[in-house]
Formats: C-alpha cells, sequence, structure tokens
C-alpha cells in the first residue's frame, strides 16, 4: 500500500504535536501504515437503518 507524501507529513506534524517528541519519515510511514491497516480491519459501514437505531437509542438514554 503506497501513502501520499502529504498524508505522511500530517501524520509527522499531527504525532508532533500530540507527544512533543520528533519521528522519522520512516517511522512515520511505519506507524501510519499500520493506522490505515487497523482502520480498514475495524471499520464497518453502516446502513441507514442501523444508523437510525443508533440515533434513536442516543435519543431514548440522553447520550448524544
Amino acid at each position: 500500500m503506497n501513502l501520499k507524501d502529504e498524508h505522511i507529513n500530517r501524520f509527522i506534524e499531527v504525532y508532533e504535536k500530540t507527544f512533543q517528541e520528533k519521528i522519522t519519515y520512516q517511522e512515520a510511514y511505519d506507524q501510519c501504515l499500520k493506522l490505515v491497516i487497523l482502520l480498514k480491519t475495524i471499520y464497518r459501514p453502516m446502513t441507514r437503518e442501523a444508523f437510525e437505531r443508533v440515533q434513536a437509542k442516543r435519543r431514548e438514554t440522553g447520550y448524544l
């Protein structure tokens, strides 16, 4: 999987701002790639009906 330089550079910016640590481009690439793989593994699109059920439950419980 190829990641764009602009995405890696943005990852570096966010990482350094969050953790106040410098990381190399290669470290950022590796971590960014792992993050993308994780998200691809756990992400499941939600149907409109499932979304409506979740929203109704949130309104019911006051957890908005």
